[in-house]
């Protein structure tokens, strides 16, 4: 019987897209796509704010990403099936202290993508928060983003730091804006973030309240910079 000759031409080839294979997914696993996962008929992002008054076990099952929002109390550390998470952390949380917190819910199997810091008061030093996010981003390798929560006066043209804010989404995909301090009296949420693009800086604006999601998306349409919402989580009937 004739033996088949290998084509050893071929499994060089074979072994080399493997390996080229191999280590896309090893580089997607590093940097993390910079959509949220959204519902099934968003066409912007909507995301869940989590705080120390959440009710989880009525969190509604769309898939949407969560923010868990860890500057007035600590949470413990869960795990949130089949959804994107961010975290928002006190402009006073130390870079060691804000990898330990990363390492603990990652450690519960959640697949987070950025982390913020409340920049409710305008820093002294905006550099040194831009070093934080630098050293941050670098020393966990770029698997996570690193920005800030800013109110929009920061990004003014009278401001005189607006450029070192915009430098922040070096290591970050979105900056945070609460409609609290960015809406205009009589302003609708839509509003708000149509008038916010005026920034050209991608943003996702936090809104107070569980509002109706399709309500609160009717005409957003396909923005430039406004990436979507932080809302509360809708509550269960009975518990409005």
């Amino acid at each position: 019987m004739k033996r088949r000759k290998i084509n050893k031409k071929a499994v060089a080839l074979f072994a080399a897209l493997a390996l080229a294979f191999i280590a896309y997914q090893t580089w997607k696993d590093l940097h993390p796509v910079l959509k949220i996962a959204k519902g099934p008929t968003d066409t912007i992002e909507v995301v869940y704010l989590i705080d120390e008054k959440s009710d989880l076990k009525h969190l509604p099952d769309d898939r949407r990403g969560v923010l868990v929002d860890l500057t007035k109390e600590s949470i413990p550390a869960s795990r949130f099936e089949d959804r994107t998470m961010d975290i928002l952390l006190s402009s006073s949380t130390s870079e060691p202290e804000a990898k330990a917190i990363i390492s603990a819910w990652e450690n519960e199997g959640n697949k987070i993508i950025e982390v913020f810091f409340d920049l409710a008061e305008e820093p002294k030093d905006v550099e040194a928060v831009e070093s934080l996010l630098k050293n941050l981003r670098a020393g966990t390798s770029g698997k996570y983003y690193f920005s800030a929560q800013l109110q929009t006066k920061y990004m003014d043209a009278s401001s005189k730091n607006a450029n070192a804010y915009a430098n922040f989404l070096k290591y970050g995909r979105v900056l945070m804006f609460d409609s609290a301090t960015a809406a205009l009296p009589g302003e609708t949420s839509l509003q708000t973030a149509v008038r916010l693009e005026k920034h050209k800086q991608p943003f996702m604006l936090r809104v107070a309240g569980a509002p109706d999601i399709q309500k609160l998306m009717s005409g957003a349409g396909s923005p430039t910079y406004f990436n979507g919402f932080i809302i509360d989580p809708p509550k269960p009937e009975g518990k409005r």
